[in-house]
């Protein structure tokens, strides 16, 4: 019987059930949904045989979810994004939009303050109270806004509108970064460089190397 035969089957016994109340329907009911939650838990232990067997369609190489393969996980991204982040600091700049009395700007300019203070990269802040036209070239209406700039070219990319923690403005940055010089397309952002050709990796094309066992 096919998946969708048995849904029908199922709302079939359900709706025989609610409409007569008798107990055997109930019966023949729950009997039903024991046979679909036997036939979910077989699935489950295929698929999961699959995944063992066949590693194009494992994810335990890139989203371990053991603490120790999270931990190496976690030491590879953080070396990744800070050795990328302290190439880029020369070359990238941070322009922080805000204005007066702006709640909101003060607790970014808090983050902003041990932001540079870790990566060292050079953040110019502007009102655009008093460079309303610095705020219309960028399209800036709110704030506080967050652009980065590639010194010495005209290209430039907004991270943030709004206060971003001091984690999501490295994970923004770094992201950015690499959009920027063309080492991920769009549909990348926020992918790491080891997760390329991986699970994680919306571009990568299907393995079918793979031989297919019966």
């Amino acid at each position: 019987m096919k998946p969708k035969e048995f849904s029908d089957l199922l709302d079939a016994f359900k709706d025989q059930s609610v409409r007569t109340l008798k107990e055997s329907h109930v019966h023949d009911f729950y009997r039903m949904i024991d046979l679909g939650r036997r036939k979910a838990d077989a699935f489950a232990k295929v698929q999961q045989k699959v995944v063992n067997t066949y590693p194009d369609v494992s994810m335990e190489h890139d989203a371990s979810i053991n603490p120790p393969g999270q931990e190496a996980i976690k030491e590879v991204r953080l070396a990744e994004m800070s050795q990328k982040l302290a190439a880029a600091r020369s070359e990238y700049g941070l322009i922080y939009f805000y204005r007066p009395n702006c709640q909101y700007c003060q607790a970014q300019e808090g983050v902003l303050r041990t932001y540079h203070a870790s990566r060292n990269i050079e953040i110019k802040g502007i009102d655009i109270t008093k460079r309303p036209d610095l705020a219309a070239q960028f399209n800036v209406t709110i704030t506080p806004t967050l652009i980065l700039v590639q010194k010495g070219n005209s290209g430039y990319q907004p991270i943030s509108y709004g206060v971003v923690s001091l984690e999501e403005l490295d994970y923004r940055v770094f992201s950015t970064v690499r959009l920027m010089e063309g080492q991920i397309a769009p549909e990348q952002y926020g992918m790491r460089e080891y997760e390329r050709g991986g699970a994680y990796d919306p571009l990568a094309p299907l393995n079918r190397n793979q031989p297919t066992r019966r």
